[in-house]
């Protein structure tokens, strides 16, 4: 995938996630070799730890470990169907 191609499909994930709240591009840039994206987000989960149910009222607090925003937005999508 060339990088503007990726950049797209971020963005693109970006406006139709549902666990993003609010979005807004602070800047973009892409050229054939390398594409950089600045966003601010607001989720429904901070990406540095994740929140897993294991009972009624409790909860364990794991470090996330994601290494895309699309590892972000699949670990918090996933963790959402399970508390559906």
């Amino acid at each position: 995938m060339k990088p503007a191609e990726y950049l797209e499909s971020v963005k693109d994930r970006l406006s139709t996630d549902s666990s993003i709240t609010r979005s807004r591009i602070i800047r973009e840039y892409s050229n054939p070799e390398t594409a950089h994206l600045r966003a601010r987000l607001k989720l429904k989960n901070a990406p540095h730890h994740i929140h897993t149910p294991i009972g009624e009222a409790e909860e364990e607090v794991t470090p996330g470990t994601p290494t895309n925003i699309f590892a972000i937005l699949d670990e918090i999508a996933k963790i959402n169907d399970a508390q559906e």
